[in-house]
Parts: structure tokens; C-alpha cells; sequence
């Protein structure tokens, strides 16, 4: 196996719904000003001593911290409008692909470069955890990832290869314009037939969570 089938299946939890109310120019959920507001009541199984901090934590060619929120309820984090081309990587490095993967997709434009955040829940400073958006079916999970593209980019095609009787695919489906975009990556599985959807369609049902 790689990547995102060991990235998920081992989380199990209660959801609450939350909005989901896109960008009018990518698909974000991100005010106008950028700004991602959640309240405490959206995030379940939130730890019990508490949060002091959340963190917008850039991962690319390097990572930084792009933005705090002190924790009052929930969290309010202001995304930087344009994150620098010292922090972004390539296609193949942002999705963790191999280069045979990187052959057997269509990538409309290499030289776009990219980079995913993660939201870290912090106390006496230090780390305890993400909080992101999920869901979790008895046949497939989906994890929600926020990515900065520094141009517009669409990504795919399928890449499948077996390993000791298990067949693994990925499939995909990416488009995405420059400037904050969300990607959902959904794991299914039928028997030994694995599957990770990579896809800018965020399906219905997730909501955030606290791991």
C-alpha cells in the first residue's frame, strides 16, 4: 500500500453537520476576506482539557505557519492571499505521486506549483492534533485537504497497479484555479480492490473533526 489508504480508515466518529458554502472563484468555503470561521459546536470529538491556539500550517517545498487563531469557542483563521513560491512544490511532489503515477496522468500545466494546509489544534504550545473535514461509511472515508495553487491546474486519469493480490487505483479528477482550492481524497475498498478518488467535488456529508 501507499499514501492515503494508510492515511484514514482508522478514524470512527460521531459527525455534526456544518455549511458548506462555497467561493464564488474556487471551491472554498473561505469568506470573501478569506477568512475560515469555525465555531466550537461544528468540531466533534474536540479534546476534553481544551485548545489554546489553532494553527494554519503550510506544507510544501518547505513548511511554515501562515496564520494563528487564539481558540475562543472555535477559531477564526485569516488564509494569506498568496503563499510564496519558496513554500511550493511540484505537481508530483504535492500529491505524492511515484513517477510512474506522474506518466499516467494528464496534468494540463507541470509547471504549476502547489502546496496543502493543514489546521493544527495546539496547547501550551504544543501540537495535539487536525482539525478537518470527514466522513466515514461502512465502504468509503473522505478527508477534505486545503491546497494553494499558484496558477489554474486540472489533473487526470487513473493509475492502477497490483501488490501481493491487492489491486490499488487512483483515479484523478482535479481542477482547481490559482489561489486557495479543496480537495477531497475518498477511499474505498471491495474486498481487495482499493480505490482514492482525488477530486475537487467535495461529496455531501462531511463535517470537522478533531484528531
Amino acid at each position: 500500500m501507499s499514501k492515503f489508504f494508510y492515511l484514514l480508515p482508522l478514524l470512527a466518529v460521531v459527525f455534526t453537520a456544518c455549511s458548506d458554502d462555497d467561493d464564488d472563484n474556487n471551491n472554498t468555503d473561505l469568506g470573501k476576506d478569506g477568512t475560515l470561521k469555525v465555531s466550537a459546536s461544528q468540531i466533534a470529538d474536540l479534546p476534553s482539557a481544551g485548545i489554546d491556539e489553532v494553527r494554519l500550517v503550510v506544507y510544501g517545498n518547505r513548511d511554515y505557519t501562515a496564520a494563528t487563531s487564539a481558540w475562543d469557542d472555535g477559531f477564526e483563521l485569516e488564509f494569506p492571499e498568496t503563499v510564496s513560491s519558496t513554500y511550493l512544490a511540484s505537481v508530483l511532489d504535492a500529491f505524492w505521486m511515484d513517477d510512474e503515477e506522474y506518466e499516467a496522468v494528464q496534468i494540463s500545466d507541470p509547471e504549476v506549483r502547489l502546496a496543502n494546509a493543514d489546521i493544527e489544534g495546539y496547547r501550551n504550545n504544543s501540537y495535539i492534533g487536525d482539525i478537518f473535514l470527514y466522513n466515514e461509511t461502512s465502504s468509503q472515508d473522505v478527508y477534505v485537504s486545503y491546497y494553494y495553487s499558484d496558477g489554474s491546474l486540472t489533473v487526470k486519469g487513473t493509475y492502477t497497479y497490483e501488490d501481493y493480490g491487492e489491486v490499488y487505483s487512483y483515479v484523478y479528477n482535479v481542477s482547481i484555479g490559482k489561489g486557495w482550492n479543496r480537495i477531497a481524497f475518498i477511499n474505498s475498498w471491495n474486498g481487495d480492490n482499493y480505490k482514492c478518488e482525488i477530486t475537487t467535488s467535495i461529496p455531501g456529508g462531511v463535517s470537522w473533526i478533531f484528531d
